[in-house]
């Protein structure tokens, strides 16, 4: 068993909040390890939104290129190399873990790669992956352990019968027939991107409709998108037994009371994750977990135990790994005598669906559940001359404020682009900005920005 001198930090687990976290302590000077059982990156990086990306663009490459005539291009014959298409998602992941551990190197940071666990409040005791062990001993612990998915709760009959939705990003070959079990964020964009390359999608959610969580009317407009695609929807139907019937599977579902039956040649489930803390020696440490399994922190990120922070998925707040990266460079700061709280107040969430749906803060229903006096403007994409430019005038923008104030408190948009035009949203609510600062800071003539400043104008003076 080895052991090193005593760090200021070790980090565990080395997803987007981890590396963060790490890269921060060390650009305070601090000694610093991350301690990785798999690759770098964490599931964002290797199996989730980064390879579900490189899927969709793929998606949107074939789309343009099917309705490249549109745009006075003659291309003959499109076909989908699927293959090709596995092969440089694969590669954009292999390129940016390279990137993550060149990063890593280039900040100082030591990486072990192995198993950790907790074996005190000061202590970590790693097996690594060539089998020996050892003791890294921190002033300061960062546990950024992340989350696994949730099984459903479904009867499975047979092997092999079903996919996370992880699995579902590394198919060797195109389905011609699947089924989603689940419309969360991730099941929505396998929805899209299969149903673009050519798959017959269907969709069961066991909720009255998609993202139950988001705007009423984005979810309706994504959901009729689908439909375009060719993605069936079934809300209000819940997912009861997953059947191997050889080349094909079985799912029974009932839907309001009915029971009905479909054969599909994948079955796809997307029922969500949970923070991943156990049996990583928090209890030998005495931090304190909530019921969901998630570790409790406060503001600083700090647990029950002052010198051991909790970031990311295994907090289990936000699953989303830019609040991870955020929780992670509070955490380091605070960890290394800084004084720094997390701002929760407008935390952007991107869909990356065909358009893109992004949202920040309140929605129109969560401002008025809170007695807040609500005004709402929408901008349909279609009366924006950009898109008519792009080809892509499918969506809208549309901004909740306070009647009182002009406070915007939320904003809403599906469209091209909606997950970077988001980050103005939520700039100016971060800096408590009106309708009317928005609608008086000059956009660019033409862009999709300028729906958001006439969306802001009408708002700050209403157009009747």
């Amino acid at each position: 068993m080895s052991s090193g001198g005593e760090m200021d930090v070790v980090v565990i687990g080395g997803g987007p909040g981890g590396y963060t976290a790490a890269e921060r302590v060390a650009q305070l000077d601090g000694k610093v390890t991350l301690v990785e059982k798999d690759l770098l990156g964490g599931n964002c990086l290797n199996r989730g939104c980064i390879p579900a990306v490189a899927l969709l663009r793929g998606a949107q490459v074939f789309m343009l290129a099917k309705a490249a005539s549109q745009f006075g291009v003659k291309t003959g014959d499109v076909s989908l190399d699927y293959e090709g298409l596995i092969r440089r998602k694969n590669d954009m992941v292999g390129s940016l873990v390279a990137g993550t551990e060149r990063r890593m190197t280039s900040a100082g940071v030591n990486v072990v790669k192995g198993r950790a666990n907790l074996g005190g409040p000061n202590v970590v005791e790693v097996v690594r992956r060539d089998g020996g062990l050892q003791t890294l001993k921190a002033k300061s612990i960062i546990v950024a352990s992340g989350s696994t998915p949730m099984k459903p709760d479904v009867t499975v009959s047979g092997k092999n019968v079903l996919l996370m939705a992880e699995e579902a990003l590394s198919l060797r070959r195109l389905p011609e027939s699947m089924a989603i079990v689940g419309c969360d964020y991730v099941g929505v964009q396998l929805a899209c991107v299969f149903s673009l390359l050519g798959t017959d999608v269907k969709v069961f959610e066991s909720g009255r409709r998609l993202l139950p969580e988001e705007d009423e009317e984005i979810a309706t407009l994504l959901q009729e998108i689908l439909l375009s695609y060719g993605a069936e929807t079934y809300t209000e139907a819940t997912a009861k037994v997953i059947t191997d019937l050889g080349p094909e599977k079985m799912l029974t579902y009932v839907r309001r009371g009915e029971t009905h039956e479909v054969r599909v040649e994948e079955v796809v489930v997307s029922s969500g994750r949970r923070p991943n803390t156990e049996g990583i020696g928090l209890e030998k440490a005495g931090i304190v977990v909530n019921g969901s399994g998630g570790i409790v922190v406060d503001g600083h990120m700090r647990t029950n135990v002052p010198n051991v922070y909790g970031i990311g998925d295994a907090v289990g707040r936000f699953m989303l790994a830019h609040v991870a990266m955020a929780e992670g460079v509070v955490a380091a700061e605070n960890a290394m005598g800084r004084d720094q709280e997390m701002d929760y107040r407008a935390v952007p969430r991107c869909i990356f669906t065909l358009p893109e749906a992004a949202c920040a803060g309140l929605t129109e229903v969560q401002a008025k559940e809170e007695g807040r006096n609500v005004r709402v403007s929408r901008v349909p994409l279609m009366l924006n001359g950009y898109a008519h430019l792009m080809g892509q005038t499918e969506g809208l923008i549309k901004i909740v404020s306070d009647a009182s104030y002009g406070e915007i408190l939320g904003v809403q948009i599906l469209g091209p682009q909606a997950g970077d035009l988001i980050h103005e949203a939520v700039l100016g609510m971060r800096l408590e900005a009106t309708a009317e600062d928005l609608a008086k800071a000059i956009h660019v003539h033409p862009s999709y920005g300028e729906a958001m400043k006439d969306a802001a104008w009408r708002l700050y003076r209403p157009l009747f």
